[in-house]
């Protein structure tokens, strides 16, 4: 591997979030310049030479009551760009803290996993939103939030989701914030690492999460043989070998 060189700052903030779609590079962060142009928190750039991508547009929302407004997670499929953070709107539409658009930007108004009710109130996800999967007919979810909205209150920092029109599926009890989530090739598999301890079964901080089709964690019977996951917390480190069935 060797760096390519960047002639100019690509952002005037943090990059947060990098999703991969071809030729286009998605970023996500603090940032609210791109190359020079208007793209708060949210852009997307050519991958070769970083000039900005004037066709997608998805201005995540402005600071409000101390809150930064940053977009943590991009995820992407053939269709959609899914959106996780600490926004409160995306072009103006409300969305708080997880949004999916098209290819364009616009906000896909058919998937809302908040459902209806009165946004800052009972229709808000009370935490950041730290990571996106997407896997097959089903979005996972994960953050530092313990409600989701009027349609899912009891969400425990873990969620799975439909990607019709985003009803909660299942519902993961982790006992602290879930960083990272990664599906496999087939996305027969979803992996995930973070800050917990506990998912309310016997898993710690790294493990198979589900398998597309189980309508729970105790259903899902993936092996992991020899996987190694490091994760990152502060200056901890947490880095184990599984080795059995969940």
């Amino acid at each position: 591997f060797s760096l390519l060189p960047v002639d100019a700052d690509v952002a005037n903030g943090e990059v947060r979030a990098l999703a991969l779609d071809g030729s286009r590079l998605y970023l996500g962060g603090t940032f609210t310049s791109v190359g020079g142009q208007t793209r708060e928190r949210a852009a997307a750039v050519n991958a070769g030479t970083f000039a900005v991508d004037a066709g997608y547009v998805a201005n995540a929302g402005t600071q409000i009551f101390g809150f930064n407004g940053a977009v943590n997670a991009i995820a992407v499929t053939p269709s959609h760009v899914y959106l996780g953070g600490d926004f409160f709107s995306i072009n103006g539409v409300n969305r708080g803290r997880l949004a999916r658009t098209d290819s364009t930007g616009a906000v896909d108004n058919a998937w809302f996993p908040l459902g209806v009710g009165i946004f800052f109130t009972t229709n808000i996800i009370n935490g950041q939103v730290l990571s996106i999967a997407p896997a097959g007919t089903d979005v996972f979810v994960g953050g530092a939030f313990t409600s989701f909205g009027s349609r899912n209150p009891a969400s425990v920092r873990l969620v799975r989701l439909n990607n019709t029109n985003g009803d909660l599926v299942t519902n993961f009890a982790a006992d602290a914030s879930v960083q990272a989530l990664h599906t496999s090739d087939d996305q027969a598999t979803v992996f995930a690492g973070g800050a917990f301890t506990s998912d309310g079964a016997k898993h710690t901080r790294a493990h198979v999460l589900a398998e597309r089709g189980c309508n729970n964690e105790a259903e899902a019977r993936a092996v992991l043989v020899g996987l190694e996951l490091a994760q990152h917390l502060g200056a901890r480190h947490v880095r184990l070998l599984v080795d059995s069935a969940v």
